[in-house]
């Protein structure tokens, strides 16, 4: 490469360095959350946005009767009062459970303005009607019915919501260090490119810990933009309050599935914790096939209450936390360059005139986490 191009800022020659991310893991305990995840995000943006659509509500409220009224009969149809702002949970045709009884109801006609339902019976199929008491009560839709040749109803739809991450550039300079270990090797290139290298696993270790622990913003003045990590993103919040034990580990990951994770659920989780939990649970035979394997390293699976779990332990994680993540609305990824760079990249950064090598690196990576009520975190452990 020549002065000229260093000095016109041309576009120089980039080294792709994914090739050396593969076998650069080293200790992986340092890349817990890195090991977690696909990793095979395609990110086109600063502003990486997906669009998400809320499960329709399995449940909702309906208000107090007065005595040997609404609710409180075993016949009125018309006119049940429903608390405020869950009459939009309903379409025409839905099936309700209602708690006393149980007896079974169908949505006849909906009244908005009067946040009322009509109902075509009281209780529907082999169910009796009964009165529901006087007390606000919690109805479960179990289910949706229609009429034979019926036209459309109402549509089943969710309104769905912007979610976003920021990209986060992470950037070092590797250069030979003219030690005594730059003197062992043959040449200054290979003393570089252990430079590199040495470099290229710092920079996964701070991705690893933006990925846990970031904050997604955009410094419109400074022109900064950082990406969120799972621990801000996740909405449920555990207060441990002592030891971990059984009951508190399955209580996370039972509030998980009840806000609708999949069964693809992974704990990040301190070196201190992990062994709590192997001596808490009897660690399974992880089932993983070679192919998916990732630096041929491959989790412990163990039974929880809903199901395994796959442990990640990392090294960046706080001694007194557990993270829980539903693996299957979790990524990550780089920003996609235009000569097809996919990971951290080098590019010759060697000033002008100067017999000490040099090279830049650089990563520009954001991560995608969705459905906030999917993942969580248990803390307060003692550690």
């Amino acid at each position: 490469m020549s002065d000229t191009n260093l000095r016109t800022g041309n576009v120089r020659e980039r080294q792709d360095l994914k090739s050396m991310i593969d076998v650069l893991y080293g200790d992986l305990h340092y890349y817990g959350m890195l090991m977690a995840l696909a990793g095979n995000l395609k990110v086109t943006a600063q502003k990486h946005e997906w669009i998400e659509d809320s499960s329709r509500a399995e449940t909702l409220s309906c208000t107090a009767s007065g005595a040997d009224a609404d609710w409180d009969t075993v016949n009125d149809t018309t006119g049940l009062p429903v608390a405020t702002a869950e009459i939009v949970k309903l379409r025409v045709g839905d099936v309700l459970r209602l708690p006393s009884g149980p007896e079974v109801v169908i949505v006849k006609s909906i009244d908005v303005a009067s946040q009322a339902i009509d109902l075509i019976a009281r209780g529907h199929g082999s169910t009796s009607g009964t009165a529901q008491g006087t007390a606000a009560f919690t109805v479960m839709i179990i289910g949706h019915a229609a009429k034979e040749d019926q036209d459309a109803g109402y549509t089943d739809f969710q309104t769905p919501t912007e979610a976003y991450n920021y990209t986060q550039i992470f950037h070092d300079v590797a250069g030979e260090t003219r030690t005594l270990k730059a003197s062992e090797t043959i040449t200054s290139q290979d003393e570089l490119d252990r430079q590199v290298a040495i470099k290229t696993i710092d920079l996964m270790k701070r991705l690893n810990k933006a990925m846990i622990y970031g904050y997604r913003d955009l410094d419109t003045s400074n022109l900064i933009s950082t990406m969120n990590g799972i621990r801000q993103v996740g909405t449920i919040a555990i207060s441990a309050g002592g030891d971990l034990t059984k009951a508190l580990f399955n209580q996370l990951f039972r509030t998980m599935v009840a806000n609708g994770a999949s069964s693809n659920l992974g704990a990040i989780l301190p070196l201190n914790q992990y062994d709590r939990l192997c001596q808490l649970f009897e660690p399974q035979v992880n089932a993983l096939k070679p192919d998916e394997k990732k630096a041929g390293f491959a989790p412990t699976v163990i039974i929880t209450a809903v199901g395994p779990v796959k442990l990640y332990p990392d090294l960046h994680c706080l001694s007194t936390e557990i993270i829980g993540i539903d693996l299957n609305r979790a990524n990550y990824g780089p920003l996609q360059s235009k000569n097809g760079s996919e990971s951290f990249y080098a590019v010759d950064a060697t000033t002008p005139g100067s017999r000490v090598l040099k090279k830049a690196l650089w990563g520009e990576y954001t991560a995608e986490f969705r459905q906030p009520a999917c993942h969580g975190t248990l803390y307060a452990l003692t550690s």
